[in-house]
Parts: structure tokens; C-alpha cells; sequence
């Protein structure tokens, strides 16, 4: 039987054993070595340990009926397991906003669909460790808009078999004041 010593650092000395005892031999060990997540896909039984966060804001703090607003609605990756299949959600409240249309672009290796996309935000994004993507939706407040005001959310859920161990951020809304124009006001006189 033959002995060996093996640095200890991470699981590596238990790895180490178990592929030994396997007779798989050293070969994955060496090729595992420099990325720590490839040593959680090796063991098989891993979860995906993520910080998803999102944000989202028009830029505007009141509307009137008719204007154009774009949404920026960033989602980030705080790490430190990276993200596959995580999904964006913004469902543009009705009748307040009409006419939505969307398009995404992705920095630090972050993807997503490009679009432009008319309706609804559902769409599946890939997120490396330090990685973001940016979408721009644009609306009109419609003419039937009902409330005071107009808030619209924005989330982000993880994707299969991974785990957001902070879910605190990953909801982000916008609210804007609407404001009627003079013209529009009907009064009443006695």
C-alpha cells in the first residue's frame, strides 16, 4: 500500500480519500484544483449558492398621462456560486401602463435575451459571480390609469437546484406620483 501526502486546503484532503478508495486515481483532483465550484459539481451531491439582487427605478418621480417611461431594471449576481437559468419577472401593471416593449444586454459574462420584446418581463438570465443585466423597458401611462399613483416591481427568483441565501433583494419597485394635468381637471361651479 502506498502513502502520499496531499495539501490540505478547502476538501481536498477528503476528496483526496475518496478518489483514492475509488481507484478513480489523481487526475481529477489536479483538473478540480483552481476552480472551487468545479469541486462542488465533483462531489456530486452540491447546492448552488447564490446572492441574486435586483433594482429598478425610471428616473422620474411623477408621470402624467400620455408621458413615455423607461425602466432600468438591474439584476446582479453577488455571488459566490454562479447563476444558470434565473429568472426576471416584471408584470407592468394594467391600466396604468400601456404599450410596453423591453430589451436587455448583459456585462461581466451576464446573459439574457436581447429582444426587443413586447409585453411582460419573464425572462431567463444567466448570471456569473459579478455579473449583471440591465433591462430597459419602455411604457406609456395609459389614458385609463386609475390610481394616484403607479408602482411597478421587478423580481428575481433563482434558478433550479440553486439557493439565494439573501431573497431580501430580490424585489425592487418604482412608484410615481401621477400628477392631471389643468386641462384635463373638470370643476364645478355653483
Amino acid at each position: 500500500m502506498r502513502s502520499m501526502t496531499l495539501p490540505i486546503r478547502n476538501a481536498r484532503l477528503f476528496l483526496a480519500l475518496l478518489i483514492l478508495g475509488s481507484g478513480v486515481g489523481l487526475a481529477p483532483l489536479i483538473a478540480l484544483d483552481a476552480d472551487p465550484f468545479s469541486w462542488k459539481q465533483f462531489l456530486g451531491a452540491y447546492t448552488v449558492d447564490t446572492d441574486l439582487s435586483i433594482s429598478k427605478d425610471d428616473g422620474v418621480m411623477s408621470v402624467s398621462f400620455g408621458d413615455m417611461v423607461t425602466y432600468t431594471i438591474e439584476a446582479t449576481n453577488l455571488g459566490p456560486d454562479p447563476s444558470t437559468g434565473a429568472t426576471v419577472s416584471d408584470t407592468f401593471p394594467s391600466p396604468d401602463l400601456s404599450g410596453c416593449s423591453w430589451t436587455c444586454s448583459g456585462m461581466g459574462g451576464g446573459s439574457c435575451p436581447t429582444g426587443p420584446v413586447s409585453g411582460d418581463i419573464n425572462a431567463s438570465v444567466d448570471l456569473p459571480v459579478g455579473a449583471t443585466v440591465t433591462f430597459l423597458a419602455t411604457c406609456t401611462v395609459s389614458m385609463s390609469a386609475n390610481g394616484m399613483v403607479i408602482t411597478n416591481t421587478a423580481t428575481i427568483a433563482a434558478g433550479p437546484g440553486e439557493i439565494d441565501a439573501s431573497s431580501g433583494n430580490n424585489t425592487a419597485s418604482d412608484t410615481d406620483t401621477m400628477v392631471v394635468p389643468v386641462e384635463l381637471m373638470t370643476f364645478q361651479v355653483d
